[in-house]
């Protein structure tokens, strides 16, 4: 018993935190009513106090542009363009490693400038004498021993520059009237003056020239050049070796014997492997590898970097210098040449995002957007165009990136290269903003007053557009306070900041100017100068509403608005598809019902009913017959034609207006004749802005999605994209590609190709040292290390290792002395060997040691792994060769600590991270994004129909990312943080419209969400994609990976948003108690009427003249009646027909 209630407290406790939940999204929805009148009340409000003063609003926000501009004036903006910076983690386990090696290693740090010789002509021999020569000259050049051929130009640095800290007034020495090869080294410094030192005194640089081929010349007598390999390296005259395939490209190999200098081969081969020669004594002829051909030289200069300012800057003018020089001295007769300085991926990068570059596209971005929205806005009722309020949305866009942008950058955030695609996006998604307010404008054509109706128009769209700014800015804000790389955290910082001010901007700036064009449209004025406080129409409607005079659709929204106007139009929808009978239903052939069932829009019964009294029987089936308008049709029109000339008189003529207000109206208390009248007066007028696509929405668009043929169309198309997409996902790749970085125009793409076609063997060498000192004299400490080499030997990425411990301790002479225990002996005779002995072979690794004293501290072993394509399989073999070195730190035997290091290893370990951020991130942003929904959108299962729908987007987005060619990386992350905001704008606005439809059935609520957000939507979708689709053809990486994932983001967030969506809906979307009583009140308040005296209608007259005045406009008190028959046409459903 005791265990039972012990297990049902254990139950109990792991229901609560459901239980909590469930209780919180309650309490939320309890609310959300409350929230979302709330805040549209007070938008309401604050429309009211714009449109009276909406010159004061315009001019403040330029006012706050112009300050916050004060951020663009030079020097205020910091720039970052290291990749280093902007694509590395700060704070890492390479980077905690790269910090150690500096600090044990620091005689070694250094910059490396690569140069790579080959032929014009592919496969071409280039170890010949010829082409040696060449490769010497460009040796001379690069060392500054030469003038180039070009410029007459000298690769040095001006070291008085250097001291002044700053590299604005660098001059080469070609620059100024003085003899180059006569200055002293403390005015100009060459590459000598600067180079990283060897233990030879010499420059550290790996070439074909410092392995000793010049020197072979004499030796080989006038034949071709070649080299030898003795034991897998090839020595020169100072005993260096040179691992000859990382600096011959393609080199070929035959077995040989050659007879080489006994004292030298010696000391590097086994004696039993040296044969006696002709020559006699002091040679032997030995057996090796000879290199007799090659297709490209690697050049590799390091310059020395201790991390200091001004050794920074002197590298800096350097490199610049050698980048000027070798950009203009790239061929060499039979001979090219390519190079990449160590500054070079950061320029080019720079370069790819230059500020005149990015003025032009954003200035073309522009242009296109002006032109479709002011063309999507235009009218060719001059009065009704919103041209003027949708180009001012787009200002409001360039006013909010200049704010937001300028406020960051004095509060100090540092521009990066990432922050130049922010224009694009505000500007798109500005568009988005000002469509949804222009249509909630123009489907308030109902509300006689201006005012009211640009406070509704407020009040309907405040809600929408606050949904699709918050979930933009969750996305900004979680990529802001959670990523660790500047450039996904500084994008999102300024982005964060335009798109807030982009907001504000819309209503404060934006939305005057279209309650200026709401009062031009009033007056009927061309310009919205001068333009009253209030008009005519607010001074009339107010009056009209206190006595009592004003009709319930001045007051209706533009929900019930679309929903009545689509139970007309699916009525005649039906009549015009299949005019039959309900009853003739059964009668048909089975063929016959299906196609029935299929295309024909599912209705209730009570409308078809009402339809089937509207077709004549008298009349084939297959015609399409209209309703049987009474008389009082025609009494609606020109009651609707009379009430809008009355509004343009003046107040003094109430008495008249009465007459004519009131005339006739007791003929509608019948429903049909209200029906009648509500038809009419409910019609949207020509010439509103979208009114075409509303009617498409409506007349097709709507009844099309709504038959089971094209819903069930629309659900295989969404599975067979999410199968395909999950298939993409499974194959998609992640890392950064430094060599993506530079622009296709670069001289790097030069380099990258042929260093991947010559030299791809071969990865970025790998330092392997030891950060805690051991006991380096005890025999059993060094068969562990040996022990681990041989680990790394066998690894099937290594290419080959180099331990100069192992190599010192195998030589028989010194192994008794290094491997007798003693520590005393160790230490001597291995830094003797090093350092003091002229006749060593090991002079070469005397800087692989580091001392303290003459005590071992720690040493290095070089690391050469096999050349590996893309990213992810160089972050994958870093954490292998990191697990070898933690396996090591375990080891039951002796353990030791060991860690690989190199330079790239810092963007090797973002990309094993990338995957698990950008899931994190995504995650905090989807919780984020459905609370703002379920606060803002009234029900639930709307809220979960856009986490779905945001989860299948990501979803597609991470499987075309691999069809497309995008990799998961720092720069597409930034757009997979963006979709869980963008994308899911079109759905949260569908559902949100749909919530508040009035329809009877699912697929009624369905085609009025199409009819009241559709058309902005579309807009939305196209202008933004016109704002991205001017990045299509640059050759920046950046904006590259910007427009694909942009297009991907606009293109499934559209489907999803305005196709799957409404299907999904008008299946399982919840229906709300929303009613529309539009006919209800209506009848009701003709019914009360007034209480002045009404004039009797006779209804059954065949026609009735109904009176009309014409309008004077110098005269209006005179009023001339005249008598008028009129044959009614109901724009809304479409063309009527005569019985």
């Amino acid at each position: 018993m005791e265990e039972r209630s012990e297990q049902l407290c254990v139950d109990v406790k792991k229901r609560k935190p459901f239980k909590r939940i469930t209780t919180f999204l309650k309490q939320l929805a309890n609310i959300q009513p409350e929230i979302v009148e709330f805040v549209a009340t007070k938008f309401g409000i604050f429309g009211g106090i714009v449109y009276e003063n909406p010159w004061w609003f315009i001019l403040g926000s330029i006012l706050i542009t112009l300050i916050c501009c004060i951020g663009f004036i030079p020097g205020i903006p910091k720039w970052v363009d290291s990749a280093e910076q902007l694509y590395s983690l700060p704070y890492s386990l390479a980077r905690d490693h790269g910090i150690l090696h500096t600090k044990l290693f620091s005689n070694i740090q250094s910059r490396t400038q690569l140069i790579i010789v080959t032929s014009n002509t592919p496969g071409e021999n280039v170890l010949t004498w010829e082409f040696l020569e060449i490769v010497s000259h460009i040796n001379k050049l690069v060392r500054g021993e030469s003038l180039d051929a070009v410029g007459g130009r000298r690769v040095g640095v001006n070291i008085d520059s250097r001291l002044l800290g700053s590299n604005q007034n660098t001059k080469l020495n070609s620059e100024v009237d003085t003899d180059p090869f006569h200055l002293p080294n403390d005015v100009f410094l060459t590459y000598n003056d600067i180079c990283t030192r060897t233990s030879f005194e010499t420059c550290s640089v790996q070439s074909v020239i410092e392995a000793g081929i010049l020197d072979m010349k004499a030796l080989l007598n006038g034949k071709p050049p070649e080299l030898y390999m003795l034991g897998g390296f090839v020595f020169n005259l100072r005993k260096q070796a040179f691992l000859p395939d990382y600096i011959l490209g393609k080199m070929k190999t035959i077995p040989c014997i050659r007879t080489l200098p006994t004292d030298l081969v010696s000391k590097i081969l086994h004696p039993e492997l040296l044969m006696p020669s002709e020559k006699g004594p002091g040679f032997s002829d030995v057996q090796i590898d000879c290199i007799i051909s090659a297709e490209a030289f690697l050049m590799a200069y390091e310059i020395f970097d201790d991390k200091t300012d001004a050794n920074m800057i002197r590298n800096m003018m350097w490199e610049q210098a050698l980048i000027n020089i070798l950009k203009e001295n790239r061929d060499w007769g039979r001979a090219r040449l390519s190079f990449s300085a160590f500054r070079s991926r950061d320029d080019e990068l720079k370069a790819s995002t230059s500020e005149n570059s990015d003025i032009l596209l954003v200035g073309l971005t522009f242009a296109l957007l002006f032109f479709y929205v002011g063309s999507a806005n235009f009218s060719f009722d001059l009065y009704k165009m919103k041209t003027y309020s949708g180009l001012a949305g787009l200002f409001a866009a360039l006013l909010g990136l200049a704010s937001g942008m300028g406020l960051m950058s004095i509060c100090g955030v540092s521009f990066v290269p990432t922050v130049l695609v922010t224009p694009f996006l505000i500007m798109g998604a500005a568009v988005n903003y000002l469509f949804v307010i222009v249509n909630a404008y123009s489907t308030g054509y109902t509300i006689t007053s201006t005012k009211e109706r640009c406070m509704l128009t407020l009040q309907d769209s405040v809600i929408g557009i606050s949904i699709t700014m918050c979930t933009g800015l969750v996305s900004f804000s979680i990529g802001a306070v959670g990523e660790p790389y500047m450039s996904i955290r500084n994008f999102c910082i300024f982005s964060a900041a335009s798109i807030i001010f982009t907001y504000i901007y819309v209503f404060i700036f934006m939305f005057p100017v279209l309650c200026l064009d709401a009062k031009r449209e009033s007056i009927r004025r061309l310009h919205f100068f001068k333009v009253p406080k209030l008009t005519d129409a607010d001074i009339w409607a107010k009056k009209e509403a206190l006595e009592g005079r004003s009709l319930p659709i001045d007051k209706a929204t533009s929900f019930a608005i679309v929903s009545y106007n689509l139970s007309r139009i699916l009525d005649e929808y039906n009549i015009k598809l299949y005019p039959v009978k309900d009853s003739d239903y059964y009668n048909k052939s089975l063929t016959q019902r299906i196609i029935k069932s299929l295309f024909h829009l599912p209705m209730k019964q009570n409308h078809l009913i009402l339809d089937q009294n509207k077709i004549d029987t008298s009349t084939n089936e297959s015609q399409i017959i209209s309703s049987s308008y009474t008389d009082c049709s025609n009494i609606s029109q020109k009651f609707y034609e009379n009430r809008l000339i009355t509004r343009e008189l003046e107040y003094e003529q109430d008495s008249s207006r009465n007459e004519i207000f009131t005339e006739d109206l007791s003929c509608y208390n019948q429903v049909s004749n209200i029906e009648h009248l509500l038809q009419t007066l409910l019609v949207e007028p020509p010439g509103t802005v979208g009114r075409s696509t509303r009617r498409i929405m409506l007349h097709t668009i709507g009844p099309l999605m709504a038959t089971p043929l094209v819903k069930f169309a629309v659900l295989i198309l969404w599975i067979t994209f999410l199968s395909v997409s999950i298939y993409g996902f499974t194959k998609m790749e992640s890392g950064l590609d430094l060599r993506d970085l530079a622009p296709k125009t670069s001289y790097l793409q030069g380099f990258d190709r042929d260093f991947i076609q010559y030299f791809g063997e071969y990865d970025v060498p790998t330092d392997v040292y030891f950060p805690e000192t051991l006991e380096w004299w005890k025999r059993e400490v060094q068969e562990r290390i040996f022990d681990f080499v041989l680990t790394l030997e066998k690894l099937e990425s290594t290419k080959r290792v180099i331990d100069p411990l192992q190599n010192i301790i195998s030589n028989p002479n010194l192994a008794k002395l290094l491997r007798g225990g003693s520590k005393e002996i160790f230490q001597t005779t291995l830094y003797d060997e090093l350092y003091n002995n002229p006749d060593s072979n090991y002079k070469q690794f005397a800087y692989d040691f580091v001392w303290k004293g003459k005590e071992l501290v720690t040493y290095r072993i070089r690391l050469f792994v096999k050349g590996m394509q893309t990213s992810q399989q160089k972050a994958d073999w870093m954490s292998a060769i990191r697990a070898v070195c933690e396996a090591e730190e375990k080891h039951p035997k002796l353990p030791f600590k060991v860690v690989a290091y190199n330079y790239m290893m810092l963007f090797y370990e973002s990309d094993l991270s990338i995957l698990s951020e950008c899931f994190s991130n995504m995650l905090s942003c989807g919780i984020a994004i459905e609370l703002i929904t379920l606060m803002l959108i009234p029900e639930v299962m709307s809220g979960l129909f856009v986490i779905v729908l945001m989860a299948c987007i990501d979803i597609g987005l991470f499987g075309f990312m691999y069809y497309w060619n995008v990799k998961l990386n720092m720069v597409s992350m930034i757009n997979l943080l963006l979709s869980m905001g963008f994308a899911v704008d079109y759905s949260t606005l569908m559902t949100h419209t749909f919530s508040h439809c009035y329809g009877q059935t699912r697929n009624h609520r369905m085609i009025e969400c199409l009819g009241l957000m559709g058309a902005p939507v579309c807009h939305g979708a196209m202008s933004t994609f016109l704002g991205i689709i001017v990045l299509s053809g640059s050759t920046s990486y950046i904006f590259t990976v910007f427009f694909k994932m942009m297009v991907m983001v606009v293109g499934f967030g559209f489907f999803h948003g305005i196709i799957v969506l409404p299907v999904l809906l008008s299946i399982v979307g919840r229906l709300t108690g929303n009613t529309n009583d539009i006919e209800l009140e209506m009848s009701n308040w003709l019914k009360n009427g007034y209480e002045n005296k009404k004039k009797s209608c006779d209804c059954s007259k065949p026609t009735l003249a109904i009176l009309s005045r014409d309008f004077q406009a110098n005269n209006s008190s005179t009023q001339t009646f005249t008598s008028k028959e009129y044959n009614q046409t109901v724009d809304f459903i479409g063309p009527n027909y005569k019985n």
